[in-house]
């Protein structure tokens, strides 16, 4: 079934992968979403299917209506907020550095487009069927196309993106440079920078980390003591508001 069918008329977000590149992740929903800033170890291309959301990129909003997308390069801060009580459904692709080109023009930098003829919905289908290398880098290309084609890259000050977005496994933040500075100080200088604070990067890592253990089969209880939650219970709540989906909504299928 078309993603864009699929989204319009799912009740709850759900996320599909590639069976044999599990990093390749494609998430659809209505009217279930992310409700705090949040941070992806991929590049994501996030399309409008239905109703309209404002968009904050670090420092840089703006608002996307139905057929509207906004590609995100990974360690970018960044919150969508569809208009309450008004039906929103959206689809968005996740993909590893591995499969793009981070220096071209059209994957470095965020874009903001509009997908008139649905050709979003093909390629999505086409990363989540795709089973060798060779098909992968052949998509990436037309990924790239469709980018150019379609969108113009943001000449906003959108702020700086997150340097480690790889996120070591311990999901500590705080480097070298942060040594002698007041949780305050801490506060202002990733708000200032990132558009984010210190203490919500760090639940981020956390949940980036989570992401990787679901997918690896570890259970939900475990992942939770495994990322520093107090519990399962607080795991669940802040998976959920950071990804728009619960731990077990995300697990392999």
């Amino acid at each position: 079934m078309p993603l864009h069918t699929t989204a319009a008329t799912a009740a709850r977000a759900k996320m599909l992968l590639n069976r044999l590149n599990p990093g390749i992740e494609v998430k659809t929903g209505m009217n279930q979403y992310s409700s705090r800033p949040h941070i992806h170890q991929s590049w994501s291309l996030s399309i409008v299917l239905r109703g309209a959301t404002r968009v904050s990129l670090g420092n840089w909003k703006s608002e996307l209506v139905e057929d509207q997308f906004i590609a995100i390069p990974p360690g970018m801060p960044h919150l969508c907020s569809p208009e309450p009580l008004q039906p929103f459904g959206y689809a968005v692709l996740y993909l590893p550095l591995d499969y793009i080109d981070t220096a071209s023009a059209s994957f470095a930098v965020p874009r903001v487009g509009r997908d008139l003829n649905a050709a979003s919905s093909v390629l999505f289908d086409d990363f989540l069927a795709a089973e060798s290398d060779s098909t992968l880098a052949s998509l990436s290309e037309s990924l790239s196309a469709f980018l150019l084609a379609n969108s113009s890259s943001l000449s906003h000050d959108c702020g700086n993106a997150f340097p480690d977005y790889s996120f070591p496994e311990d999901c500590r933040f705080s480097g070298r440079d942060d040594a002698g500075l007041s949780r305050f100080r801490q506060y202002r200088r990733y708000r200032r920078k990132f558009g984010i604070g210190s203490k919500r990067i760090s639940t981020i890592q956390k949940i980036e980390q989570a992401k990787h253990l679901l997918r690896e089969g570890i259970p939900p209880a475990d992942v939770a003591q495994q990322c520093g939650f107090y519990d399962q219970s607080h795991f669940c709540k802040a998976f959920k508001a950071h990804t728009g989906l619960s731990p077990l909504q995300y697990l392999p299928r």
